[in-house]
């Protein structure tokens, strides 16, 4: 069975943090839940400017073991850092980039893109993208995403080429 899965980042206080610059900003659980088929492994992974910085392990939220309930089972990474990339006069800009890989030995990625307020830090605004999402560089027509996500968008390319190389 083919995996099919969502991404969800949690902007609830108090649900998982992470390290931005010199901030701690206590939100941004990210929750990998698989739908049909069943994940091996999941991999966070920080990538900028063709190169590979750190390959980080997501761990397997086992809370529905207990009850034997399959639904309950999902990766979960609550404590993490993003890197600044890039900055306007209002916000603050960084990629995390994820690795699936399914039962079958495939491989899927997302791209996650993290616009933070300068004034307010602990406004975290989100934006998931997936390898469908890619066409948008092959076409050309990148013109319609916002200019940060624009750059970091052929950024998630070089990385995919990088895995089908590699993997």
């Amino acid at each position: 069975m083919k995996l099919n899965y969502q991404v969800k980042f949690s902007n609830k206080t108090g649900e998982g943090k992470f390290k931005f610059d010199d901030y701690e900003i206590s939100k941004g659980q990210i929750d990998i839940i698989p739908k049909t088929g069943g994940i091996e492994k999941v991999y966070a992974v920080h990538y900028y400017k063709n190169n590979i910085k750190a390959i980080l392990p997501i761990e397997l939220y086992t809370n529905g073991i207990d009850s034997y309930n399959a639904q309950r089972l999902y990766y979960q990474l609550t404590g993490y850092t993003i890197d600044k990339i890039a900055q306007t006069p209002h916000e603050y800009y960084g990629t995390l980039y994820l690795v699936v890989k399914d039962y079958q030995n495939n491989y899927f990625t997302n791209m996650i893109v993290y616009e933070i307020q300068k004034e307010n830090t602990s406004n975290v605004k989100t934006r998931i993208y997936s390898d469908i999402d890619l066409l948008y560089v092959y076409n050309k027509n990148i013109s319609v995403l916002p200019e940060f996500d624009t750059n970091q968008m052929r950024e998630y390319q070089y990385l995919k080429n990088k895995l089908n190389e590699i993997l």
